[in-house]
């Protein structure tokens, strides 16, 4: 689980550095201009004030006005006396100029306002307001405003973080236990898919076992009870033969014996069957090896093929398995039989990779473009998935290949039975 305080750092810390920067510095700033411009409109009105006395003066002393330099100093004493720094611009002609001074000449920051004196244009007052005061009153303010800076970025900083932090170690320990619950759930649907595992396997053991004990009643108690019948209605047949009955009366008993006699066999050959798919005998008596070599010892001698059988295997297969691969192989010659047209068989049983893997290949005309399954392919595909298991038809330049594959997992029962 993602942690929200990096993201929440991420977004605050410039945000807290943005109302430093404003409260420390532009603030300050913003009051030292408010006051600048105070005082440069308080130093416009005594210019103003001052440069109407001057024009007043100017007028009384006519042209030579501007060598008296006392009675302009006595007009500008308030201003002096204020610390102001005073210039007196007078243009004579085109290329003279008359510059008078009065006060202090300082080094320190000042605001400069000029005024053209009324009714003389050629005459310009320029003032010189020193700014120390302003400096004496923000000097402090400035301290005052990083410290609140620093205290208002700090709270919209840290009191979110704080809590987004308490909020993450919360998280941070549901999700463990949230974790912790759901490894414990997942163990125990594990396990439970290992004892249901297990349990249909043993189904299908107990499953192969009752098929097999079925089929060994069916062809052994079943059989020999219709065989019995057939011998007696064969001694039946005699004993009639031995009455002397007129040949049209023996006919009909021949007939009607003749019929049960048929009826019989039908039977006998119905239970060989059914005994034969519920389980083949050949896995019984040789083991599913040697069935499938006797199996494939018939179909080539029926159907003229050439056959080769690889099983390359660590250990014995299941019962289910055993029965699921005789099934398939035969499921699969039956195919060849009825549409390769082949003439030579490969059969192959080997592990790879915790997999058995079953191949039958030909060499005959392959599949159709239209080829659909089969009752019999759809029967393969439920017996496999049965010990979880798929199948796959492929058609390479030379041959089809049907192939299947299973987990390679055997029970302690299946182990000890082996």
């Amino acid at each position: 689980m993602q942690a929200l305080s990096p993201y929440l750092h991420q977004r605050m810390l410039p945000l807290a550095l943005v109302i430093l920067f404003l409260i420390s510095i532009v603030f300050p700033k913003l009051y030292e201009q408010t006051l600048s411009s105070q005082l440069e409109a308080q130093g416009s009105v005594w210019a103003f004030k001052v440069s109407r006395q001057l024009s007043q003066f100017a007028r009384e002393r006519a042209k030579l006005w501007h060598y008296d330099e006392r009675g302009i100093y006595l007009i500008l004493m308030p201003l002096i006396e204020q610390n102001m720094e005073i210039h007196l611009y007078v243009e004579l002609s085109h290329a003279k100029k008359r510059i008078l001074h009065y006060g202090k000449t300082s080094n320190e920051a000042h605001i400069q306002i000029k005024q053209v004196l009324p009714n003389l244009p050629q005459v310009t007052l320029q003032l010189s307001i020193p700014t120390t005061e302003i400096n004496q009153q923000i000097s402090p303010l400035r301290y005052l405003a990083i410290l609140f800076g620093l205290l208002i970025s700090g709270m919209i900083y840290w009191i979110p973080m704080r809590a987004i932090k308490q909020a993450d170690l919360e998280n941070q320990t549901l999700w463990q236990q949230i974790i912790q619950s759901n490894q414990e759930l997942e163990d125990r649907v594990s396990k439970r898919t290992v004892d249901l595992e297990k349990l249909s396997e043993r189904l299908l053991n107990i499953q192969e076992e009752e098929r097999a004990r079925i089929s060994r009643d069916l062809h052994d108690e079943l059989g020999q009870t219709l065989t019995g019948l057939r011998l007696y209605l064969t001694t039946i047949k005699q004993i009639i033969f031995n009455l002397n009955l007129t040949s049209e009366a023996f006919s009909k008993v021949d007939q009607i014996i003749q019929l049960a006699l048929q009826g019989i066999d039908f039977g006998v050959d119905q239970v060989r069957n059914i005994a034969y798919q519920m389980r083949p005998p050949e896995l019984d008596s040789l083991g599913l090896n040697d069935a499938i070599l006797a199996l494939l010892r018939q179909k080539s001698k029926q159907y003229g093929w050439q056959f080769h059988f690889d099983h390359q295997l660590s250990s014995p297969l299941t019962l289910a398995q055993s029965e699921v691969c005789f099934r398939l192989i035969q499921e699969a010659l039956t195919n060849v039989a009825r549409h390769a047209q082949a003439l030579e068989i490969w059969v192959n049983l080997f592990e790879s990779e915790n997999q058995i893997i079953l191949e039958v290949c030909d060499n005959g005309i392959g599949l159709k473009n239209d080829f659909k399954k089969g009752v019999g392919l759809r029967g393969a595909q439920a017996r496999i998935k049965e010990i979880k298991g798929q199948i796959d038809l492929e058609r390479t330049y030379d041959r089809t290949i049907f192939s299947a594959k299973f987990p390679n997992q055997m029970s302690e029962l299946d182990f000890e039975k082996f």
